[in-house]
């Protein structure tokens, strides 16, 4: 996984979904979404799920995107193909 591309990603991602800015962070060649404090980890993810793949879907993809979203009790994978 290319980390320069996933920067772009990221970068491109926190002025798109700005509301979403300050959880996205890069790690492991992963795009981490951290799942604020006294938040319920579902509709977040779901929320986040929608948000990125529509943001996602208006721009080419040059690699598949992996993401993990992340509370201290529960992480869940997704990806977004090229």
């Amino acid at each position: 996984m290319n980390k320069d591309y996933l920067k772009r990603v990221m970068l491109f991602l926190k002025q798109e979904i700005p509301d979403l800015a300050e959880f996205i962070k890069l790690k492991e060649n992963k795009l981490i979404l951290i799942v604020p404090p006294d938040t319920a980890f579902q509709p977040f993810y779901e929320d986040v799920f929608k948000k990125i793949t529509d943001s996602t879907n208006k721009r080419r993809r040059d690699e598949d995107i992996p993401f993990c979203v992340w509370s201290p009790n529960q992480e869940r994978d997704f990806m977004i193909r090229k």
